[in-house]
């Protein structure tokens, strides 16, 4: 009776590991490193491409997620040209940032404590154990808390039980 523990784990040396994972959580195909004519001068030869770190295509809109740091000028004529841009330039906020990510997705998140009962009983009788972190459901109807902090394997167990799959953000900074 092995217990397999259920926590998410990044696939190391790709670009942009967090945002890739959570689109991948999504079920968000994208492209990474695309390059997107923005403007091109009619007869002056003149073309601004530039390079989007995540590029995908959500209901209709074209997406892009900057990770490096556009400037606010390209950023800008983006916009004009209906992209919609989030921009993760210098956010070192592991929370914070899958709050952006999850937002820029639609999708609905729940990023206040965690509070669940270890027993099955009264809550006055009770244990109550709180684990701070954001809670989301990937593009299977499976339930993700992802949390900044480390999570002792017991705890993990714990919540897996409850149903969770655990995303340890501290990950991302390895």
């Amino acid at each position: 009776d092995v217990n397999i523990q259920k926590k998410i784990s990044i696939e190391k040396n790709i670009d942009f590991p967090l945002p890739a994972l959570l689109l991948n959580l999504a079920g968000q195909p994208f492209s990474s490193k695309t390059k997107i004519p923005v403007y091109q001068g009619e007869g002056s030869g003149y073309n601004l491409i530039i390079q989007a770190d995540l590029f995908f295509n959500r209901q209709g809109k074209d997406c892009i997620i900057d990770t490096t740091g556009l400037s606010p000028a390209i950023i800008s004529l983006l916009k004009k040209h209906q992209f919609l841009v989030l921009s993760l330039a210098g956010d070192k906020d592991l929370n914070r940032t899958t709050e952006l990510i999850l937002d820029f997705l639609g999708l609905s998140y729940d990023s206040k404590p965690h509070h669940f009962l270890t027993a099955g009983r009264e809550e006055t009788r009770n244990i109550t154990l709180t684990v701070p972190g954001i809670s989301f459901y990937d593009h299977e109807g499976k339930k993700i808390l992802a949390t900044d902090k480390k999570i002792p394997a017991e705890i993990v167990s714990f919540l897996n039980q409850k149903g969770y799959n655990l995303l340890e953000l501290s990950q991302f900074d390895e």
